[in-house]
């Protein structure tokens, strides 16, 4: 425990007041985070590592990623790889294709662009400049069999303006690219599967349940699913996600709006489904499309929204202009912008939108991608479930708005969860945001949270987990939730909170903010602003918290600036417990802590306290792990600090 400490008072109430007044603040002079913990502040932090070799093979974890492993060897890392990974995707943020690209690279699947060789003529949209060319291309995607009516002949179609036919005919060539990339990856199911019907829905519900079965069961009977997602390549699923995310940019980067037009709206058949062309009125929205373009208008969408169906619409794109759209999904699972068993992009580029499910969707991938860019108004993303905004296994789901005053309300496996072999990358650049307004929710793994699934105790089925990120860029902002959430992680996986900037309230109850458990690793960094952490929590149940790594397992917690107030319970506060690593810095500011003692760990200290390994804990993968100590920080020596302790 580092803290400047100047005077103590203890009354009779149990109530401890420290005031403190420390050095000025260090200029660490660009050095490594790890460097500066050593040289500025004294903190042995580049001799802690973990075995994680010997613990996955103790353990017999399958579907681990390599890319983790290097993480683990060198944990003293995390808080530089993450900081140079928000900064990456700061820069980027207007270039969709790289975000796609720095969350395949967490998985280590790279693939489709960003180095040599030069891109293929295979990749190439063709462009098309005026009704000649549009017309001969119409002409030879139908003797193609692509297109199964003559549009020439269609009166729908011949009154929308050129420009609009020429992204709808352009995203046609995309499709045609791609849906056997797709089909491809997914053959190991397609082929192990090959006795169900896909082309209805309760098999759909049945493929989809029995696959997730492994990811959402304590105890399976039937290991077949997992077997059979060994056999899944995620390079593959990279390379088309990638891919269509790229031509996709392209053609949309060319279009131009029409202002105005009399047009009402379109469809068609294609062998990849139906397509679907919407004017500027206000429209009701229903159906499966493969391919769905709206100009403008308040429209209501339900149904099948931007999500794939398996072998029989692997891939499905809605690109959506203008108006202040509502996205209602009710009736099931996977409907909205959702990449299960495909690829899925959703974008919205103006409007003050509602998106609502009753179960996964909202940028949910499973075996697949889902992108859901929002470009600009005040939205409200609510799902009624689990498993949404930005929530994957196997894949990538990415969640992009980008101006607005924002409100998501979610439950658990949201906003920025990573499960096996999944990154969740959840970004919000700008706006005063609202993640879960209800106090103390019950959600847990949400807000850049990661798990894996510790199957010892029952049917010895261990899988590592994934990445789980969230960014928030700027704005004031208030974050609830209750458990492993803003920056956690569970079991062999890695969860990342970054804020930039503004005055934000963060509420959680256990588990949480720079949090890691059981093999994992956790990172939380607020940049800057007048912060409140836990103040709304529940006092009787808060512990665990701020800054800790739990059990071979490592927990950062990092504020840069500004005067904070932060409440929390026993075992809190830069913790290392049980072989684990946890360090809590507060870089600036006058800050207020408040330790309530309730009755949760009530023998455990906090702000930088040790718990060691207790002898009857030497189990499994702890009986060979001697080299990793306890470690446990608590830093804060700059600005006028006060510590108040609370019995509750």
């Amino acid at each position: 425990m580092r803290l400047s400490i100047r005077v103590i008072l203890i009354s009779a109430i149990c109530s401890l007041i420290i005031n403190c007044k420390g050095p000025e603040k260090s200029e660490n002079k660009g050095l490594r985070f790890s460097d500066e913990l050593e040289s500025i502040y004294s903190v042995q932090i580049k001799d802690y590592s973990i075995d994680i070799n010997g613990i996955k093979t103790n353990q017999g974890a399958k579907l681990t990623l390599e890319t983790m492993d290097q993480l683990f060897e060198s944990p003293y890392t995390i808080p530089d790889v993450f900081g140079r990974f928000n900064k990456s995707v700061i820069r980027s943020i207007s270039n969709s294709t790289y975000l796609v690209h720095m969350g395949y690279r967490l998985l280590g699947a790279v693939s489709g662009g960003f180095g040599p060789p030069v891109r293929g003529q295979n990749d190439r949209i063709p462009d098309i400049h005026d009704e000649n060319e549009l017309n001969q291309h119409v002409e030879d995607l139908k003797n193609r069999g692509v297109i199964y009516v003559n549009l020439n002949k269609v009166e729908s179609w011949q009154q929308i303006e050129l420009s609009t036919r020429v992204i709808i005919i352009r995203t046609l060539f995309i499709l045609e690219q791609n849906q056997n990339l797709v089909c491809s990856y997914l053959s190991p199911i397609m082929k192990n599967e090959s006795h169900l019907i896909y082309n209805t829905m309760d098999s759909l519900k049945r493929l989809y349940k029995k696959y997730f079965e492994p990811l959402n069961s304590r105890q399976m009977l039937d290991f077949s699913a997992i077997n059979t997602l060994k056999e899944i390549d995620l390079t593959q699923i990279s390379f088309v996600s990638r891919r269509i995310t790229d031509q996709l940019n392209q053609v949309v980067s060319a279009f131009n709006v029409p202002v105005e037009s009399k047009f009402g709206s379109c469809e068609f058949d294609t062998k990849f489904g139906k397509v679907a062309v919407f004017g500027h009125d206000n429209h009701k929205i229903e159906g499966k499309y493969c391919l769905s373009v709206d100009l403008g208008g308040d429209d209501i969408y339900s149904g099948n929204i931007s999500s794939s169906i398996f072998k029989d619409m692997p891939i499905s794109i809605l690109l959506d202009f203008g108006g202040n759209d509502n996205y209602s999904e009710v009736s099931g699972y996977g409907k909205l912008a959702s990449g299960i068993f495909g690829v899925s992009i959703l974008w919205d580029h103006d409007g003050d939108d509602m998106y609502e499910t009753s179960g996964a969707g909202i940028a949910s991938a499973f075996l697949g991608c889902a992108l859901l860019i929002d470009e600009n108004g005040d939205d409200f993303y609510i799902c009624n479930g689990d498993f949404s905004m930005a929530s994957s296994y196997f894949g990538l789901a990415l969640l992009l708005d980008k101006r607005g005053n924002d409100r998501y309300e979610c439950g658990s496996y949201s906003l920025g969860f990573g499960g096996t072999k999944g990154v969740g990358l959840m970004i919000d650049v700008a706006g005063n945001d609202t993640f879960n307004s209800i106090i103390n929710s019950k959600t847990s793994f949400i807000l850049g949270a990661a798990k894996g699934r510790w199957a010892e105790a029952t049917d010895g089925q261990n899988l590592g987990g994934g990445f789980g990120m969230f960014m928030d860029i700027n704005g004031n902002d208030i974050y609830n939730s209750n458990s492993f959430s803003q920056g956690a992680a569970y079991y062999l996986s890695t969860g990342s909170f970054y804020d930039g900037g503004g005055d934000d309230q963060y509420n959680a109850v256990s588990h949480s903010q720079g949090y890691a458990a059981h093999f994992a690793l956790a990172n939380f960094k607020d940049l800057k602003g007048n912060d409140s952490y836990n103040s709304q929590s529940d006092l009787k149940q808060i512990t665990q918290i701020l800054g800790s790594g739990r059990d071979l397992s490592t927990g950062f917690f990092i504020d840069d600036e500004g005067n904070d107030s932060y409440c929390f319970g026993n075992r809190s506060v830069g913790i290392g417990d049980m072989n684990g690593f946890g360090l809590f810095i507060d870089r600036d500011g006058d800050d207020n802590y408040c330790w309530i003692k309730n009755q949760l760990n009530k023998a455990s200290g906090s702000m930088g306290e040790q718990a060691e390994l207790s002898s009857n804990q030497h189990l499994t993968s702890r009986i060979f792990e001697n080299q990793t100590k306890t470690k446990g920080y608590f830093i804060d020596e700059v600005g006028n600090n006060e510590l108040h302790v609370h019995m509750n």
